[in-house]
């Protein structure tokens, strides 16, 4: 080369140069270039192997891995069994760059081994054919008005459809059902004013918190023909992150938390109705953003994909009480109080030390007790004890004025000799065995009571209750009056509607005698 640069009057460096601009760089390299050379490219291809294992096994939850020199000491010391066959690395064969290379090139990095399937998205053909909803807590700390123990919660819904969103934010320990219940309520409920999405989802899609197997959470779904869907457990699908399947509303909880609750940096909420009513602000103005897809916005992509038939409207609040009740057993204590979750209720006196079956519901106060297939209540919280030197005798109850009456009877029996003797059991005897007597089984046919005893079963029984009631046959109203009945029968079976009615028609007419119930 210096012959070549002094032939022409060059220099070495500018013929190298020339060289190199010039000729391929590939073609000038070695023809066993990028090949390993201290061991067979088999070999070095099930160490790399090995190696990308030993990593993969030992990874935690933090994505922390073992180190590729810490595997090289492994395998170099003690080695490792892989398909109980002993590989063991020569010592000083492998170093660290070089393993990290060959990782790296053949496709064993950390980055390649977390890949997860190809997303398949799917979406809801119509609006509230299917809500996604998510249970998170707030990125907001020291929170004042949060008592110590709990922790401000967001209870987000996403309809999949239309990406509108509704939800609040409550104060709980967790994801209890009972918090999971009182926001789908207000979130079926909606509102009359605004951009606010309402009705009843006939799928529910959550993760698995602990609401969804709560029992009463299920039953309550159950109830209102909602499907409650949930995602597969986390690391129940290899790589794939199941979460990602309600991706919906975790964007949308992921872009509230970021546009909504930074700006409590700037000015904190005094109280939780405060923070709901900034809540739902944000919300009203999310749902008029643009669609994802369409032209429109999310509340009137929601508004325009409504089922035929429109959305399904909530039930009262009161209703919904009652179907949250779930029925517990409990025993009365001597004085005729239960306890409730540390909270005692009087009852009636008659249900002291009795087995009863406790109707009490999420929203109530009060509550409801069945005994003997009667439902009896509704019962409040116990006033106290009574003052100290005073004294206040109870009137006896049926079931003391009956052990009254059974001891005062057995005061007065008296006992035949012919018990004694045994003759009227030989008599007794003699006509079974000559079938005169016939002992027969008797049972006590199943009857269904509804849940607090307020409508009667059929228009049969209610007939019945109607002339015990009016003191006279049907069939000696008047066609006007018959014709009253059976409408008002094919409008409702509810006593209490039933009784007020009869009332207002036939109390000008004659004295109706008796009660309803």
């Amino acid at each position: 080369m210096l012959e070549c640069a002094a032939a022409f009057g060059l220099s070495a460096s500018t013929i190298y140069r020339q060289m190199k601009n010039t000729f391929d760089k590939a073609s000038s390299l070695r023809k066993d270039s990028d090949v390993t050379r201290i061991c067979t490219v088999s070999e070095m291809l099930k160490y790399c192997e090995i190696i990308a294992a030993m990593k993969l096994m030992a990874k935690n939850k933090k994505n922390h891995r073992i180190s590729t020199p810490r595997c090289l000491e492994i395998l170099e010391t003690s080695g490792i069994f892989v398909n109980n066959e002993k590989v063991q690395l020569p010592k000083g064969l492998l170093n660290k760059s070089t393993v990290n290379r060959y990782l790296s090139k053949w496709g064993f990095s950390d980055k390649n081994l977390s890949v997860q399937p190809v997303v398949t998205h799917f979406e809801a053909q119509h609006s509230n054919e299917c809500w996604q909803f998510d249970f998170t807590p707030s990125d907001m700390k020291k929170i004042d008005f949060v008592p110590p123990g709990t922790k401000l919660m967001l209870a987000l819904f996403t309809d999949d459809a239309s990406g509108c969103i509704s939800g609040q934010y409550v104060i709980a320990s967790g994801e209890d059902a009972i918090s999971a219940l009182q926001v789908l309520y207000k979130a079926m409920e909606g509102q009359t004013k605004g951009s606010f999405i309402k009705g009843i989802p006939m799928y529910l899609y959550a993760d698995n918190g602990s609401f969804v197997k709560s029992s009463i959470y299920i039953r309550v779904l159950k109830l209102l023909d909602i499907t409650l869907s949930t995602h597969m457990p986390k690391s129940s699908d290899g790589r794939r992150v199941t979460a990602r399947s309600k991706g919906k509303v975790e964007r949308a909880n992921r872009t509230l938390k970021d546009d909504f609750e930074t700006l409590f940096h700037f000015q904190r909420p005094e109280s939780l109705e405060q923070l709901n009513q900034w809540l739902q602000e944000y919300i009203r103005k999310y749902n008029e953003k643009p669609h994802r897809r369409a032209k429109c916005s999310r509340f009137q992509f929601w508004k325009d994909h409504l089922p035929e038939s429109s959305y399904r409207a909530v039930c009262t609040k009161e209703h919904f009480a009652k179907i949250c009740r779930v029925p517990e057993k409990r025993t009365v204590g001597s004085d005729a109080c239960v306890s409730i979750e540390g909270e005692l209720f009087q009852l009636l006196p008659d249900f002291a030390g009795e087995v009863v079956q406790v109707l009490h519901g999420i929203f109530d106060n009060q509550i409801y007790v069945e005994y003997q297939s009667n439902t009896f209540g509704p019962f409040y919280p116990y006033g106290g004890p009574i003052p100290f030197n005073t004294y206040k005798k109870k009137p006896k109850t049926q079931k003391e004025k009956k052990a009254d009456y059974i001891e005062s009877l057995s005061q007065t029996l008296s006992l035949p000799i012919s018990a004694l003797s045994g003759l009227d059991n030989e008599t007794q005897k003699i006509l079974i065995e000559n079938s005169f007597v016939i002992e027969e089984l008797k049972s006590i046919p199943f009857q269904e009571a509804d849940v607090l005893n307020e409508n009667y079963r059929n228009r049969i029984e209610a007939k019945q209750r109607i002339a015990d009631i009016l003191a006279r046959p049907l069939a000696s109203l008047s066609s006007h009056e018959m014709q009253y009945i059976n409408e008002l029968l094919d409008e409702t079976l509810n006593k209490k509607h039933i009784g007020e009615q009869l009332k207002l028609y036939f109390s000008p007419k004659m004295v109706i005698t008796g009660n309803l119930e």
